[in-house]
């Protein structure tokens, strides 16, 4: 299971500052620690390209489930961070550094 976030830097914050803080002080804090969930990863992808003064970032959390996904399917529920106010945590770590919001993802009927 995966959690999409995006992180826009506030004015005046040094994206190197940001990417150690992020690192150090959120990665290392936010972990999901429910009885079907293994394991917790976190990604950091930085947009350059983009016309604002500071590169805007896309944060993705994997959850790794404990069996197959036929045998954890009903047992949490299918947005593992929100369900666990992970953006509550994650907003209020980065609170002097970025903004951050979630994507839902669209599912085909």
């Amino acid at each position: 299971m995966t959690q999409c976030f995006e992180l826009l830097l506030l004015p005046g914050i040094d994206h190197r500052d940001f990417e150690k803080a992020v690192w150090t002080e959120v990665f290392s804090h936010l972990v999901i620690l429910r009885r079907n969930v293994r394991a917790t990863a976190h990604r950091l992808f930085r947009n350059d390209k983009t016309n604002r003064a500071a590169p805007n970032y896309i944060w993705l959390v994997f959850a790794e489930l404990v069996g197959g996904t036929p045998e954890t399917a009903g047992d949490g529920p299918e947005v593992l961070a929100s369900d666990l106010a992970f953006l509550k945590q994650a907003t209020d770590l980065l609170a002097r550094y970025a903004t951050i919001s979630s994507f839902t993802e669209i599912v085909s009927n």
